[in-house]
């Protein structure tokens, strides 16, 4: 069936096809192309803001007002040239004109300034001013002077009102009815209760004064009725206590439904589940429906509307739940249909368990014992576990096994797999193979072979092997001499046979046998005589040389050592230098003295061995070269007799001959005899004396000296000194000349010699030298040095330092600046001067008022005790100006060398000495009241920083012409310090006292409820200073229908009598200091 507002095939809109809009721009794309007029159009907006940027650097507010109007000129132009992308609409081009504005303030307007230009802004924008506390309010804020009013009125005659000040419900427990009376206190109360149950008669409840009166109340105008039924409560009738007459019952509310409590409760099956089973939880809930229930995990089910509007049923809702372990549901709270909520603290558990797995190692086993073992591997929660095993197609079998890692022992040759797990609650899965089954046994072979020397006769054993098995095979073997192991080895054989080869590398009786061997599976120990061999080796005859010299020196004899091998006794054959000769009857290690060789090489060779048996071997052992030497070194002084000299570190110069470097001499000095080692031809000595040759050795034999000698002595060396008192240290004035005298000691003639490689010759001890005029200042410093007939090298060179001062000279550090300083300023920022010389300094100063033209000088010293260019501050030039402008420039400096004046020609700077700032107090203004203005005239450089105290608060504020804040608070106000502009500052002594504005309160409750005739007596307390005048006014229904005026009330508190009904309430307030109009 189709629904009438829908239809089967509604026909679908036409969609409208969105053509790409045409360029238009006001310069044709064929004069200029759009990417160039992007890229004039930013160029322009560059240039604008590079011209401002360099026009930032000297800040004003013609500057802010001039760029901010080439900005919005030519933002407010860029969209009539209709350049894609470029072009903005109204709404962004008026914030991107707000935003440049907002930064050229930041650039070119003074903070102060800045700071009461956007409070003006402030102002008239959100309406809110600065308060003389700092804080922005609004001036119509300030004052709430009428707390409160009178409201009299009349009495209606006896009535009551039955109602319930919240939801209620009742399980049997006590609540309460509350019970508005008026005009009256009942002698009885009845109610009606009408149950919610079906069938259920009404019945009447009475109570009594006397009940009333132990019930919680309020007054005489509220009481609140216990009851524990659920049901329908309803007014019937009341009785007055004095009349006796009933009282009119107010039927706003026909009813008050006081149901049962809601309840909920869970039923849920908590039996152990797998994990991913699926289940689902009943909840039930009792009471009026619909329900609201809340689960312990945030969420809330609600159950179906019920039949009845106050009907008591039992509704239940199915929640599905999904099995995870750690599995709970639970309620929290229920709410039925009138909102009455009951909490609930109900958890139910139920156990999950995850299904079990079981795992076996999948691998292949050689069964080469009894059993073989296989690794199972269980996880699960619900242990122990049954696990079904299967071998091959046979019946499976089941072992129980707890979590873990097991071993399964195996006996039997197959395929074993699992077929199946279960847990004390949940089946799981299995997994893995194992491959059992039996390898052929292992054994060796083994077929020895003698290897025989023709000589010496065995020499060792061939070893054939035989393999039977699984491949790869180990055979472990070894080979022993008596109770000795001489070797045990192992050899790995891929396929099924080998050889082995034993061949001891000494002589002796030896046994070869087999341990072990192993296949790929098993290994079995070897024994007895099928894998045992026993063999002697016989020794074979030979011969040859033992470490021995290859020099030998003229005269010793040569001597040379070999060692024999074979059975004893022995022949040798050798040859000296192709000379033969033959020794008989040897053994073991001999020594062949050859005797003492000519000078030359020698070679010792032996040709042939024969033992015992008469078994020769041939040999060609030849000895090292054996090199004899043919002549013995010889050394002797090169230069001797008697040596004079300047400098004992001489070097006595040695002739050697026929000698191997490196040298062993032996000498004496004095009578005392040293060594040294030498590589070259001379020694190295730094003593006076005689000295001669006692014997030498060179890099291999003894040699030979001759008995001459030298003797060294020592000529004394000359010096230089400065004579006739002078001081290494002397001040020189810049321009002008001097002398050295000087005192030398030695053999003349004297050669003197100075830093300008000036040489100069005199004939005597002492003489006189000119110093040339200084042409830079600094230090200057002379070096003389001589050398005499005898030392040419020279004398140790002597140093005469001069200080030659610099010209003093003085310069401001910051020429053409201008010091803006105070009139009467504690401190002064002073003046950098930057001096160059020796202090103390006297500088005398040229000031001149730049607008009256009048000139005079002043002087002043600088304290400065080290010498070089330094900066100072003057602060003693402020001392002698006036408020205005002034230059001041340097005449003329003397410093402590006293080298003379000189005059000063560097440029100026400017002094701006300003009047300090005042605060233009109105006369009178001392008392203000809250919501008026402290309002004071500054005099001084605008912008101005203002310091005061309120209540104890430092604030600051910062004004133009006039310091103008609204009074938010009562208070007194301290005025500390002003600032202006100059950057001078004043201390100020004024304070002004803030009232606050008069109030009128209220002191009783605000509502009166009176008889025709009965007077009422209405009480207004009054803050502020007496005497207050006041006006207060009645009304009647929205309209003023009195108005009355009472001056000089002395007292805080003031009574108005009345009998007639009405609004009445303070319009007007005066006290002695402030007027405020309510």
């Amino acid at each position: 069936m189709v629904k009438p507002w829908h239809t089967l095939n509604p026909e679908r809109p036409k969609e409208a096809v969105l053509q790409k809009p045409v360029s238009r721009t006001l310069v044709p794309e064929s004069w200029i192309p759009v990417p160039t007029q992007r890229l004039v159009a930013a160029g322009f907006f560059v240039a604008i803001q590079a011209i401002k940027l360099r026009s930032a650097l000297e800040p004003s507010v013609s500057g802010c007002f001039i760029f901010t109007a080439f900005d919005a000129l030519f933002l407010w132009i860029l969209p009539l040239f209709a350049i894609p992308r470029l072009t903005f609409r109204t709404a962004a081009t008026v914030a991107l004109i707000a935003f440049m504005a907002a930064t050229n303030s930041l650039l070119f307007i003074d903070p102060i300034w800045l700071t009461v230009v956007s409070s003006t802004i402030i102002k008239y924008i959100t309406g809110t001013e600065l308060s003389i506390s700092g804080t922005r309010v609004r001036k119509d804020s300030i004052g709430a002077n009428s707390l409160g009013s009178y409201v009299v009125k009349y009495l209606p005659e006896l009535s009551a009102t039955l109602s319930a000040d919240e939801q209620l419900c009742t399980n049997g427990d006590q609540v309460y009815l509350h019970l508005s009376l008026n005009s009256t206190w009942p002698e009885l109360v009845s109610l009606k209760l009408t149950p919610l149950v079906e069938d259920t008669a009404p019945s009447t409840l009475n109570f009594t004064k006397k009940d009333l009166g132990r019930y919680p109340k309020r007054g005489s105008t509220d009481v609140w009725l216990p009851i524990d039924q659920p049901g329908a409560y309803q007014l019937l009738e009341i009785t007055d206590s004095k009349t006796g007459s009933p009282v009119l019952v107010s039927t706003a509310l026909n009813a008050v439904v006081v149901p049962s409590c809601p309840k909920a409760w869970l039923d849920v099956d908590t039996s152990p589940k797998c994990r991913g089973d699926r289940m689902s939880a009943r909840i039930f809930g009792q009471g009026i429906a619909p329900f609201k229930i809340r689960l312990a995990n945030g969420e809330t089910v609600t159950t179906p509307k019920g039949e009845a509007k106050y009907a008591l049923s039992q509704q239940e809702v199915s929640v599905p739940l999904l099995a995870i372990p750690g599995l709970n549901i639970g309620l929290k709270g229920v709410q039925d249909a009138l909102g009455n909520t009951v909490e609930i603290n109900e958890m139910v558990n139920i156990p999950v368990f995850n299904p079990a797995t079981a795992s076996l190692r999948e691998q292949r086993l050689a069964l080469t014992d009894k059993s073989v073992s296989a690794q199972i591997t269980i996880n699960g929660d619900d242990g122990p576990f049954n696990v079904a095993i299967q071998k091959d197609e046979d019946q499976p079998f089941t072992i129980e096994l707890a979590k873990g890692t097991h071993n399964l022992a195996l006996e039997h040759e197959g395929d074993y797999k699992l077929v199946g797990i279960e847990g004390q609650h949940c089946a799981g899965s299995v997994s893995g193979l194992v491959q059992v089954f039996s390898p052929p046994p292992v054994s060796l072979k083994v077929e020895f072979q003698q290897i025989k020397d023709p000589c010496a006769g065995p020499s060792g054993i061939d070893a054939d092997v035989t393999l039977s098995g699984t491949p790869p095979f180990q055979v472990w073997y070894r080979a022993r001499s008596g109770d000795r192991v001489l070797f045990e080895k192992d050899i790995k054989v891929s396929g099924f046979s080998d050889q082995v080869k034993f061949k001891p590398h000494n002589v002796g009786t030896f046994d070869y046998e087999f341990v072990a061997v192993a296949d790929a599976y098993r290994r079995i120990s070897l024994s007895g005589e099928i894998y045992h061999q026993q063999q002697t080796i016989n020794e074979l005859a030979g011969a040859s040389f033992l470490p021995m010299r290859s020099k030998y020196c003229p005269g010793e004899t040569v001597e040379v050592s070999a060692k024999l091998q074979g059975k004893a006794p022995l022949t040798l054959e050798y040859t000296i230098d192709e000379d033969a000769y033959t020794l008989e009857n040897l053994s073991g290690t001999f020594a062949l003295k050859l005797g003492k060789l000519g000078g030359g090489v020698h070679n010792v060779r032996l040709t042939s061995i024969t033992d015992a048996r008469g078994c020769k071997t041939q040999l060609d052992v030849r000895s090292p070269d054996i090199h004899v030497r043919s002549d013995r070194a010889t050394v002797k002084f090169k230069e001797p007799g008697i040596r004079r000299v300047t400098n004992l570190k001489q070097k006595l110069g040695l002739e050697f001959e026929n000698g191997i470097p490196p040298y062993r001499v032996a000498y004496s000095i004095n009578g005392a005899v040293r060594s040294v080692d030498l590589n070259t031809p001379y020694i190295d000595v730094n003593e006076p004396g005689v000295f001669q040759l006692i014997s030498l050795r060179d890099a291999e034999c003894d040699g030979d000296v001759d008995g001459q000698t030298i003797s060294i002595e020592l000529i004394s060396r000359p010096s230089l000194a400065l004579g006739g008192g002078q001081q290494t240290y002397a001040t020189l004035c810049l321009g002008s000349a001097t002398a050295v005298t000087l005192q030398a000691t030695g053999e003349a003639p004297f050669t003197l010699n100075d830093h300008s490689n000036v040489q100069q010759t005199f004939s005597e001890s002492e003489f006189v030298v000119e110093v040339a005029p200084a042409a830079t200042a600094g230090p200057t410093t002379l070096y003389y040095w001589m050398n005499d007939a005898n030392y040419k090298e020279g004398t140790e060179p002597i140093q005469v330092v001069f200080e030659v001062p610099d010209t003093p000279t003085a310069a401001f550090k910051h020429v053409e600046h201008e010091y803006k300083i105070c009139q009467g300023a504690k401190q002064t920022p002073g003046i950098p001067v930057m001096l160059n010389g020796k202090g103390p300094f006297e500088l005398t100063f040229e000031i001149e008022n730049t607008a009256t033209g009048k000139k005079f000088r002043t002087s002043a010293e600088v304290e400065g005790s080290t010498s070089g260019t330094k900066t100072y501050m003057l602060t003693s030039v402020f001392g002698d100006v006036t408020p205005g402008h002034w230059k001041v420039l340097l005449h003329s400096v003397t410093d402590a060398t006293q080298c003379g004046t000189h005059a000063c020609t560097g440029k100026p700077v400017y002094i701006s000495m300003s009047a300090a700032p005042s605060l233009g107090v109105p006369e009178g203004q001392v008392h203000v009241c809250v919501g008026d203005y402290v309002d004071f005239s500054l005099h001084g450089h605008a912008p101005f920083e203002l310091d005061y105290a309120f209540e104890g608060r430092k604030l600051t504020a910062m004004a133009e012409s006039k310091f103008r804040r609204l009074s938010s608070f009562p208070g007194t106000i301290e005025f500390d310090k002003i600032r202006d502009a100059a950057g001078c500052d004043a201390t100020l002594n004024h304070s002004v006292i803030v009232h606050d504005i008069p109030a009128s309160r209220i002191t009783h409750e605000s509502q009166f409820s009176i008889h025709h005739g009965e007077t009422v007596d209405l009480a207004f307390e009054f803050s502020g200073t007496p005497p207050f005048t006041f006006t207060y006014t009645r009304s009647v229904r929205g309209k003023v229908v009195d108005r009355k005026t009472v001056s000089n009330v002395e007292d805080h508190f003031y009574s108005i009598y009345t009998q007639e009904e009405g609004l009445y309430e303070v319009v007007e307030l005066r006290d002695q200091y402030c007027r405020v109009g309510i």
